[in-house]
């Protein structure tokens, strides 16, 4: 019995690094700019909450078939909807699903936000926490850095560091460090 618990183990962990060593060959060199979740409020109010994308290619994207998925809810984006080259687009997140808006709010408590491209390949998620009044969460720098506290909310720009203590999410949960 532990024999073949052991050759199952192995097995499974052989494909594992197969799949990583896969992964990792067929993107090493190619690795390019895309598109990326880059700063959420979930806070919004009358306003509405919202989601910012990053567009990191030095082309124009049609965002037509991409989605947006919370915990519950996909959401399709409609023909029209376009991100520049290197630019930002903020996604407002109400539940009409009317006029480029989501059908889904954000919850301040925190859940998982999905971005997959047109054949539902995931491009970028974030679970983030619990959310605070006027404190967004977004990547410092754009488009590469790690989930952090953001204190000066920037939808559809530029993330600019706060100057409070922030918290950023490491593969090992969230840690304190004091703003560069």
């Amino acid at each position: 019995m532990h024999e073949r618990l052991g050759r199952i183990l192995l097995f499974v962990v052989a494909m594992a690094v197969s799949v990583s060593l896969i992964n990792a060959c067929s993107s090493e060199g190619t690795k390019e700019p895309s598109l990326q979740l880059n700063e959420l409020y979930a806070l919004g109010g009358s306003s509405g909450d919202w989601v910012e994308l990053h567009n990191s290619f030095d082309r124009d994207l049609s965002l037509e078939g991409y989605q947006l998925r919370d915990s519950a809810a996909i959401w399709v984006f409609p023909k029209g909807i376009t991100i520049k080259a290197k630019g930002f687009l903020q996604i407002y997140c109400d539940d009409s699903g009317k006029d480029g808006k989501t059908n889904f709010k954000l919850t301040s408590k925190g859940e998982t936000i999905t971005l997959l491209d047109t054949k539902g390949i995931v491009l970028d998620q974030i679970i983030y926490p619990n959310q605070e009044e006027n404190i967004s969460w977004g990547r410092y720098p754009d488009g590469t850095g790690d989930w952090t506290a953001l204190y000066q909310l920037t939808p559809g720009a530029a993330n600019a560091k706060g100057t409070k203590k922030e918290s950023i999410i490491t593969d090992g949960g969230p840690t304190e460090t004091d703003p560069q």
